[in-house]
């Protein structure tokens, strides 16, 4: 009796540490029960051959679904720049719209020599072709950009641009980053390099025909609804054959009639009253006031028209010069947000630049090759018409290529070698 009850227990007691120790397999089908049955059969060692001892393995297929890839940011720039390359201008209504093969250029076939500029879009850099020298713009693609595609509106007026007085697009190029390059013919210096190298040249026959240039560019850009938006002296490049080109229209936009536009565009000194006080739905007369802004500019030798560096500034500057604008004078005024800023400023009357401008274009103002005797009232006259406030009254840009300021004496400089100084 004793030996059965220990027989017994100790059989229990062995049961269940081996039901401890590892649970028994569960098969999930009868098919694969016998193929275990078949493979452990076979083996001579009893503990190999139990299901107990052999490692759990799961071969019941996953259900849960894939990993989903996420998709990194230069992978994802270069999907929307390889997008962007192939419909680009794919809608341009120009008529001397360029195909799109021409711009699928590789940026390593050019050696970088150094950098020229840096800008608000991108980083202007020289480099080395095959048989000449070019610049290269590397654009600054923010998140927001590569979303909104606004750098194709650059692109875009590039490509249906071909006017000697407009800067040539050479390529579109990208490298293994994804990076967006725009390799553009390469001048030698730019307006505001004449003016520290070389203001004795600023004569009043040169600065006739670059502001004759600078009027047959705008007059290209605005015959095909292009606004360029940031005109000024770092923008217009000059050869070394004295040849005027607009470049940087990284702010041009194609305009519509009665289309809002964004209000907060133009380098602060050459910006147009209707910008400055907060207006949206300015037109393309806006590049004329700037125009006449450079020109006066040149005639000074480098000296600004309106010299200020806030909004406010540039407000009473025009009011010293012009007078402060009214109703008739800016039609729409009292509506624009700036008119609260304009009420505080002191009244003075209206007055034509050809009032005012003699006495800030002193002799000891003007450049020292441009005499006050040889910029005469017609001359004056010409920045005038191009500095009005009213902007259905300003002078347009073909209209500037005709005025009379253009066949009087002095005429303009048929040749301008401009010699900058190596380093300037």
């Amino acid at each position: 009796m004793y030996r059965e009850r220990a027989s017994h227990h100790s059989t229990q007691t062995y049961r269940k540490r081996q039901r401890s120790r590892s649970p028994p397999r569960r098969y999930d089908d009868r098919s694969e029960r016998r193929s275990d049955h078949r493979e452990y059969g076979r083996s001579n060692d009893r503990r190999d051959a139990h299901p107990a001892k052999r490692p759990r393995v799961d071969t019941r297929r996953s259900t849960s679904p894939p990993p989903r890839v996420i998709e990194g940011a230069a992978a994802r720039a270069r999907r929307l720049l390889k997008q962007s390359c192939s419909t680009v201008s794919s809608s341009s209504s120009s008529p001397i719209h360029r195909t799109n093969e021409r711009f699928s250029g590789d940026i390593y076939a050019y050696e970088y020599i150094r950098p020229i500029a840096e800008g608000a879009f991108g980083v202007v850099y020289l480099a080395q072709a095959r048989t000449k020298q070019v610049a290269i713009k590397k654009l600054k693609l923010t998140p927001r950009e590569l979303e909104t595609k606004l750098y194709e509106r650059e692109i875009d007026v590039l490509q249906t641009c071909s006017h000697p007085n407009i800067v040539q697009l050479l390529e579109l190029a990208t490298n293994t980053k994804g990076d967006l390059f725009l390799v553009f013919e390469f001048l030698d210096y730019d307006l505001k390099q004449l003016f520290v190298s070389c203001p004795d040249q600023m004569t009043i026959p040169v600065v006739k025909r670059l502001a004759l240039h600078l009027l047959k560019g705008l007059s290209y850009l605005h015959g095909n609804q292009v606004m360029h938006r940031d005109i000024k002296p770092r923008n217009l490049l000059v050869s070394k054959k004295g040849v005027l080109k607009i470049a940087d229209l990284g702010s041009a936009k194609r305009w519509l009639r009665g289309g809002l536009v964004s209000p907060d565009t133009v380098t602060l000194r050459y910006r147009c009253p209707e910008i400055l006080l907060g207006g949206d739905d300015y037109d393309l007369s806006v590049d004329c006031w700037s125009a006449g802004c450079v020109v006066a500019e040149m005639l000074t030798g480098g000296t600004p028209l309106f010299n200020a560096t806030t909004e406010f500034e540039l407000l009473n500057a025009m009011c010293t010069v012009l007078g402060n604008p009214t109703e008739a004078s800016l039609p729409g005024l009292s509506s624009l947000p700036g008119m609260k800023h304009l009420e505080t400023l002191p009244q003075q009357p209206l007055c034509r630049l050809g009032d005012s401008l003699p006495s800030l274009l002193s002799p000891d103002s003007l450049s020292s090759s441009v005499s006050s005797s040889s910029f005469t009232l017609v001359g004056l006259d010409f920045v005038g018409k191009l500095l009005t406030y009213n902007p259905a009254h300003r002078l347009t840009a073909v209209e500037g290529q005709q005025h009379a300021w253009f066949s009087e004496e002095p005429k303009m400089a048929e040749e301008f070698s401009p010699s900058v100084v190596v380093g300037e």
